[in-house]
């Protein structure tokens, strides 16, 4: 299991008012040869930082299971951008 919340990001504002963020998601790799879910995802807020803690999961696991989320139209596409421009899913 990784917990990936020690990665962090400053926040936009004036140098006195900086601070470190972290956003935590968790990802538990599955038994077997491949695959991980991921917890603790907030589709919302995709910063830079969840952004690359995803894409690393994607390239180290190959699937991503997101098994608490229940996305609209709209977010899927968002999820899905991180990943990049182009993904196309198909069940044939």
């Amino acid at each position: 299991m990784y917990d990936l919340g020690e990665f962090g990001f400053w926040g936009g504002g004036s140098a006195m008012t900086d601070q470190l963020t972290t956003h935590r998601i968790e990802i538990k790799p599955l038994n077997g040869a491949l695959g991980a879910t991921v917890s603790g995802l907030d589709v919302e807020s995709l910063y830079d930082d969840v952004c690359a803690q995803l894409r690393e999961a994607w390239t180290n696991h190959l699937v991503l299971f997101f098994p608490e989320i229940h996305l609209t139209p709209e977010q899927q596409v968002r999820l899905a951008r991180v990943f990049g421009p182009k993904l196309a899913a198909t069940t044939e």
